[in-house]
């Protein structure tokens, strides 16, 4: 982004320094999803949203009871924000958590029609605000079918 670079100058050592940058663009940064181009062959794979902000992205795992996840949530203000990515264990038809070796956080998924829902069972604070749980109802997004080009081409026939 452009904007304005404020300096200060330091007469001991004689030179300016750059103590900060004021960007023209307020404009929010986008959401990136890091595990989009992953394959989505699993049933429950999709983008699921709460808002503009908040995504709960699902993709096949390693094995046929794993499913990738990344989960980005933020509040409107922006203030509150957390993200986690890693490979959930699918419990049931429906359900699936995150619990890894080392780390004390315990995150179910419960998939229902075309939504999850998110419950932190336990100690997920390493990846999130202190007041900005993981929870929320997920709506997924329908994906854009790419179109195929239908048109005929006029070519012209051959001399016999």
């Amino acid at each position: 982004g452009e904007g304005k670079e404020v300096l200060a100058y330091d007469a001991g050592e004689k030179r300016f320094s750059l103590i900060m940058t004021d960007l023209l663009n307020d404009d929010p940064a986008v959401l990136i999803n890091p595990i989009d181009t992953f394959p989505r062959t699993h049933k429950l794979a999709g983008d699921y949203y709460l808002n503009k902000k908040s995504l709960v992205s699902v993709r096949d795992g390693r094995y046929a009871n794993q499913i990738l996840v990344y989960i980005h949530t933020e509040n409107s203000d922006g203030d509150c924000k957390g993200e986690l990515k890693g490979e959930f264990i699918m419990t049931s038809t429906t359900t699936a958590v995150y619990r890894q070796g080392g780390d004390p956080c315990i995150l179910g998924l419960t998939f229902s029609g075309n939504s999850v829902s998110i419950n932190e069972e336990r100690g997920c604070g390493n990846y999130r605000g202190l007041d900005c749980p993981f929870d929320g109802k997920f709506t997924r997004k329908k994906e854009e079918k790419q179109k195929e080009s239908t048109k005929k081409t006029n070519r012209p026939k051959r001399a016999e």
